[in-house]
């Protein structure tokens, strides 16, 4: 999922929210310093629950596709039982996978 939009328009409430839904316990603030964080969680995957990761990234301090691709990005985009969230992802939009869902906050 990426998030687009302007400075206190509700991307890390929203990404706080999905959290709360994956059972995630620890807070969930943007990682504004240290651009990416990752939380091991439960996934519906049809008739169980398998392990899996959530990936948040927010990329406010980026400034290029090349830094976001060092943190190793580009390896779990779309991979099974992963859910990456970009905050600032209008930074990289056209360097998204195809099946992103963007969102827009205003």
């Amino acid at each position: 999922m990426a998030l687009i939009g302007t400075l206190g328009s509700g991307k890390t409430t929203f990404t706080s929210a999905l959290a709360r839904e994956l059972r995630i316990r620890k807070p969930v603030t943007s990682p504004t310093f240290t651009i990416m964080n990752m939380f091991p969680v439960r996934l519906n995957t049809g008739r169980r629950k398998e392990p899996g990761i959530f990936y948040h990234l927010d990329l406010y301090r980026t400034n290029s596709f090349r830094e976001v691709e060092q943190l190793g990005i580009t390896d779990f985009w779309g991979k099974k039982n992963t859910i990456t969230l970009i905050e600032w992802a209008d930074k990289i939009i056209s360097r998204l996978p195809k099946k992103t869902k963007i969102i827009y906050f205003i």
